[in-house]
């Protein structure tokens, strides 16, 4: 995690490497992905000149990947043999997958991001290959930072509650390729596969 610095009140919940972004069609291989108790946090490199790449980094907040209702607006999706993170923050659709197409991975990751956005760590899933004696810690930790940052969660969701009504999540298909797509309703979209506008 060099690229990226947390702030001191926020938690690593989860961090990833070899993980590709989809951008408008075209994939980019991101460094690393860092799940934070507030951010979903995207790593690339970038050429700077003609020898140097620095890294830029993408902050996704997670309060902005509920929908009205209050539930995260995440799924898990297999399009073309390949599996995809969809997660809507805001208007804009953040699509990923992982390098090795590994459905677990991808499950896995649209879980926690789910879990860490209801302010319910201890319902993120660990890593299947961690030894038993150290996954009981870990569950351990999960469960006590759980209860510490849930309360405040709670307290965020209450007052998200009281703000405007924000447009519905659709899904719709593209007209030109037959491609799904999904966003708010009344938003203009580019399809991934085509690159077609389309207002939801």
């Amino acid at each position: 995690m060099g690229a990226y610095e947390p702030a001191p009140d926020e938690l690593v919940v989860l961090h990833g490497e070899r993980w590709i972004l989809d951008d408008a069609g075209r994939e980019k291989q991101l460094s690393e992905i860092v799940l934070t108790s507030r951010n979903l946090v995207l790593v690339n490199e970038v050429q700077q000149g003609l020898f140097k790449k620095v890294p830029m980094v993408m902050k996704c907040p997670l309060d902005r990947v509920l929908d009205e209702q209050g539930a995260p607006a995440v799924m898990t999706t297999k399009l073309k043999g390949v599996w995809w993170v969809q997660a809507v923050f805001g208007n804009e659709v953040l699509r990923l997958r992982n390098a090795n197409n590994n459905r677990l991975e991808a499950e896995r990751l649209a879980t926690a991001i789910k879990n860490v956005a209801l302010g319910d760590l201890s319902g993120v899933p660990s890593e299947s290959v961690m030894p038993p004696e150290l996954a009981g810690v870990v569950g351990g930790a999960k469960d006590l930072l759980g209860s510490i940052v849930g309360a405040g969660a709670r307290m965020v969701r209450e007052g998200a509650g009281k703000q405007a009504n924000k447009p519905a999540m659709v899904s719709a298909v593209c007209p030109s390729c037959h491609a799904p797509l999904s966003g708010r309703k009344g938003t203009r979209v580019t399809c991934p596969y085509c690159d077609s506008p389309y207002t939801l």
